[in-house]
């Protein structure tokens, strides 16, 4: 069963939390919380067409005019805390609409470098994992406002992140969260696995509500690792069947923007741009354990420091 989420997700299965204002982009949906100057949650999904993009990471960290709010860039300025990816950069790398508005400023919390280049960049790549692997996923993650370990101004700086996974798609519905301290850690991902119903006691947030209240129990109340893979796999790409519907081509032109055609190929390629049939493995760079597939591995410079992510 799958639910047939639209490609922003979270407009189907919305969190239910403060909601006070929800902005919806293009491929993500924010709830953003004034009074802290953050989101609450921010929803989004991957797929398997989309887990592993080649567009280029922009660093151009814009206000978010939906917020209609003050200018939050200046508080981040020589503050000693980054910039904060809620929804990654590295999970929007599929075109370059979707790279550029995760770089809004509504998409980003404070967080302590070494958290944030390390151990978190290290569950958002795992998450990108698990997307290529389980077809589709729904992810929610974002700050846990209840406690702060400092401000930036007047940006309160959470002590804790959150993050939920659920993989909606037969044969094997399952769902995992995450709470992890904003501080460096050397432990296994493992070791920071909670129940969604663990995340919702310490958030106040609602997360599957849509789903029918048998299956959400079932999915909230416990998790298993064992349905998950830890480790690195093989992505395989394939000229996909002949189809009736159309799709548009997914591609990048050399302009930057996103080819215009349409095609009948469910693997988001135009007859221009298909690839072809190949298998190649997915490589874990450098100590931040940057993940990407091997016919792009040869043209990151610096690769094996981990310093250029995807």
């Amino acid at each position: 069963m799958m639910f047939g989420f639209s490609q922003n997700i979270s407009t189907q299965l919305l969190p239910i939390g403060d909601n006070k204002l929800v902005i919806s982009h293009n491929y993500y949906t924010v709830s953003f919380q004034t009074s802290f100057k953050q989101a609450e949650w921010v929803a989004y999904q991957i797929s398997d067409s989309t887990a592993f993009g080649n567009q280029a990471r922009t660093n151009n960290f814009k206000e978010d005019t939906k917020t209609k709010d003050v200018s939050l860039k200046p508080f981040y300025a020589k503050s000693g805390y980054d910039r904060g990816h809620l929804c990654p950069a590295g999970s929007m790398a599929f075109n370059s609409t979707a790279m550029s508005e995760s770089f809004y400023m509504s998409n980003m919390s404070p967080q302590a470098p070494s958290f944030n280049r390390g151990i978190w960049k290290k569950l958002e790549s795992q998450v990108r994992t698990w997307g290529y692997q389980n077809q589709h996923i729904y992810v929610v993650t974002g700050p846990i406002l209840t406690q702060f370990i400092d401000t930036i101004g007047i940006i309160p700086v959470p002590k804790y992140y959150y993050k939920v996974v659920l993989d909606y798609q037969d044969p094997e519905l399952k769902a995992i969260g995450f709470i992890l301290e904003n501080k460096s850690s050397k432990q296994p991902l493992s070791q920071f696995c909670v129940s969604i119903d663990s995340v919702e006691n310490v958030t106040g947030i609602d997360f599957f509500s849509e789903l029918p209240d048998s299956l959400e129990n079932e999915l909230e109340s416990h998790f298993q690792n064992e349905l998950w893979t830890w480790k690195p796999v093989k992505v395989k790409t394939t000229n996909a069947k002949k189809s009736t519907k159309q799709f548009q081509c997914t591609a990048i032109t050399g302009s930057g923007s996103q080819c215009s055609r349409t095609n009948a190929d469910s693997n988001s390629f135009c007859w221009q741009h298909q690839p072809k049939t190949t298998e190649t493995m997915v490589w874990v760079c450098g100590k931040s354990k940057i993940f990407h597939i091997s016919k792009d591995h040869g043209s990151l410079k610096r690769c094996k420091s981990g310093i250029r992510e995807i």
